[in-house]
């Protein structure tokens, strides 16, 4: 409890038998209690919100960080996904390479 923080608000999870526990840990000089256990209370009913979309969902839903292709924005994964949804699920994009590039070009 009187170890030296090195920062003012220190968050840390890990996932142990598929229990998910945070720790927080706070500058007592910096934070209220109250001010960081409503942190938490918000940060618990977001990952709620979160793990019940999830749970929803029909079909899982890949995010730019699932996939392959660097740099990839959630905009272009949309569009992506809207564009090849009749042929069917996304696993995963890759760039096109230099000889892909030119018969697209050429097309």
């Amino acid at each position: 409890e009187n170890a030296a923080l090195t920062y003012v608000l220190d968050m840390n999870g890990i996932i142990t038998e598929g229990v998910l526990s945070l720790t927080i840990r706070y500058s007592g000089k910096q934070y209220r209690r109250e001010t960081v256990e409503r942190l938490a209370g918000l940060l618990q009913t977001s990952l709620r919100e979160v793990i019940a979309h999830c749970v929803a969902q029909e079909e899982p839903e890949p995010t730019p960080s699932d996939l392959l292709w660097k740099g990839l924005t959630i905009e272009e994964l949309e569009q992506l996904s809207a564009q090849t949804r009749h042929i069917g699920q996304i696993e995963n994009v890759y760039a096109l390479t230099p000889m892909q590039k030119g018969m697209l070009f050429h097309t």
